[in-house]
């Protein structure tokens, strides 16, 4: 039977996540830390990490969260909150900086996608680690579904549910970073 990680030290983490999420949806905030590559060129670099906690509408906000609910019930035992919102922060930071560097032709950006990409292959190496052999199933189907994007693009209907493109080179950036995150920070750790 499966056991969902319901303990605080589990739940923090995400539940803080989810209300920033929403505090800047519902307020000025979003339009204002949205990713910019103009207003980035001019100064305002804090975009590189901002935009990935805004979103393009309710949907696309509702799926996010969605996101960090599934892969919190996935893999939410393996981390504390101050870990979670370190992995949270870094891969933020990552995935922004990335698009700006390496997608040129992105000039607005928002969302946590990428962000998620990276949390879900983080957990999926650390599923690998610990012996679990469902860890090789999420990490094939991920590669799965980032070698789609990149070949054929994102769904059109996903585009039009949250009215807006979907970055797909976000969701590899973010998937990289999740990779290196892991590499850096958990690899040599002898699993609990």
């Amino acid at each position: 039977m499966y056991n969902l990680p319901i303990e605080r030290q589990y739940l923090l983490g995400p539940g803080i996540l989810l209300a920033v999420l929403a505090v800047i949806f519902f307020t000025p905030l979003n339009g204002i830390f949205e990713f910019d590559r103009a207003a980035i060129e001019s100064g305002q670099y804090w975009q590189l990490f901002t935009s990935q906690f805004t979103h393009s509408n309710l949907a696309h906000l509702l799926l996010n969260a969605l996101g960090v609910v599934f892969i919190w019930s996935l893999h939410g035992e393996y981390t504390n909150a101050q870990r979670y919102l370190f992995n949270i922060m870094l891969l933020s930071i990552v995935t922004g900086t990335a698009i700006y560097l390496l997608s040129p032709s992105i000039h607005y950006y928002t969302g946590l996608s990428g962000v998620l990409h990276g949390v879900i292959i983080w957990g999926t190496l650390k599923d690998i680690k610990l012996g679990r052999k469902d860890g090789w199933l999420l990490l094939i189907g991920v590669i799965g579904k980032l070698s789609w994007e990149q070949i054929h693009g994102a769904s059109d209907s996903i585009a039009s549910l949250i009215e807006s493109s979907v970055a797909t080179d976000a969701h590899l950036f973010g998937a990289v970073a999740g990779c290196v995150l892991f590499l850096m920070f958990d690899l040599r750790k002898k699993p609990t």
